[in-house]
């Protein structure tokens, strides 16, 4: 693609862009990306707490996957960031043949090395903590399916390095809107336990690969230790995001006996998975301390009786989750009916979510979207928006 091009993407871009939620990337943005070195990735910005949906990250990531020069681009912006070499060793040789950006918000490069007899990839993206190191490590330590992945520090920012695992997340699973394969509850009610006692945050379906295994395996853990996670957790479950959501309710009682199970696992555990903590640094230690210690004790109390208190706190939302994706289809008919209705910069931003995913209307500062689809549901279409939320409670 040649820059003349690139205008095309960009108003493709600006009319999927709201004042209000996305803000549209200009033609001098592009630009400035592309004749920048120091410039790592390229991003669009969002209003704090807004949400943009799959079509802004595949027209962001066209911008530089289009682009015919983009091996050449990459690689001056990685020798430039004082990277290369690192990368290069990380992949065990060999010279750079293609390279793509798979990030959504923001870049994250996928670079593939031909080396003697084999095509290794790799995935390069700047990281702002280096969390994911360490519990990538607690996966091994639990002896759970794990990958390399390599932190380094140039030029006074930090890089991730790691496997390519793979293009299947788990979001990319339940786009057609069917509950994951039974394979995959084991692995799911893992990373929920181990999420819920580590505090970790963002656990939503983009950070999640299925390996050509069949192995959940999580990336971009840029949230750990979250001191009150299970806030954030409840707005994930209803927001269709979590790692149960995957499921159907039948699927449930196997996922919470795992879960159980697993809870119990990582407390027996505990002085070993502490001691790892302490030895790998002592602010990764004194972390471990302050949050897991306790989340031990509170999810081991809560699972006594295989569970059935954690299991409550989990339905509760996970029922809210099923009643907001029964009413999903009201929202866009109410779209069709009167497309006015997206002047409101609310609905205007629900649009962009799939239409069929396993999704519904996560928010974690308003959730006033969910009463106002009701209240225009039920006078414009003539639902019955309680008899659905009961009929949803009963189902799960």
């Amino acid at each position: 693609m040649s820059l003349s091009t690139v205008p095309d993407t960009l108003t493709a871009f600006s009319a999927v862009s709201h004042p209000d939620h996305v803000w549209p990337i200009a033609s001098e943005d592009f630009q400035e990306y592309c004749q920048t070195d120091t410039q790592f990735s390229l991003a669009f910005q969002r209003k704090p707490g807004s949400l943009y949906g799959d079509i802004h990250c595949r027209l962001r990531r066209q911008l530089f996957n289009d682009l015919d020069y983009r091996c050449d681009l990459v690689q001056r912006k990685l020798k430039s960031a004082e990277i290369w070499g690192s990368i290069t060793n990380f992949a065990g040789g060999g010279d750079l043949v293609d390279a793509y950006d798979i990030g959504a918000s923001q870049s994250v490069y996928q670079l593939h090395y031909r080396q003697t007899e084999t095509t290794r990839i790799v995935t390069v993206k700047p990281e702002s903590a280096c969390y994911h190191s360490y519990f990538i490590a607690i996966l091994d330590q639990l002896g759970w399916p794990t990958y390399q992945t390599q932190c380094y520090r140039a030029r006074g920012m930090d890089w991730r390095v790691s496997d390519y695992l793979g293009s299947t997340t788990l979001h990319g699973l339940g786009v057609s809107g069917h509950a994951a394969h039974t394979s995959h509850v084991v692995g799911l009610a893992r990373q929920a336990a181990l999420g819920d006692v580590f505090g970790r945050g963002d656990r939503h379906g983009n950070n999640y690969i299925v390996s050509d295994e069949g192995a959940l395996l999580p990336i971009d853990v840029g949230y750990l230790f979250y001191p009150n996670n299970d806030d954030w957790l409840a707005q994930y479950i209803q927001g269709g995001v979590s790692e149960i959501n995957a499921l159907d309710p039948h699927q449930l009682d196997a996922f919470f006996t795992v879960y159980t199970d697993t809870i119990q696992c990582i407390s027996d555990r505990y002085a070993d998975l502490r001691a790892f903590s302490w030895a790998y640094g002592p602010d990764i230690g004194q972390q471990f301390d302050a949050v897991v210690s306790h989340r031990i004790v509170v999810l081991r109390n809560q699972c006594q009786h295989r569970g059935w208190h954690r299991r409550t706190w989990y339905r509760d939302y996970y029922a809210e989750f099923w009643f907001r994706k029964s009413i999903k289809p009201w929202f866009y008919q109410l779209i069709q009916m009167d497309p006015s209705v997206l002047d409101d910069a609310e609905f205007n931003m629900y649009q962009y979510q799939s239409a069929h995913d396993r999704t519904t209307f996560f928010s974690l500062a308003n959730l006033s979207i969910v009463d106002r689809i009701c209240t225009l549901a039920e006078d414009r279409l003539g639902v019955n928006p309680a008899a659905v939320h009961a009929a949803a409670r009963a189902d799960v």
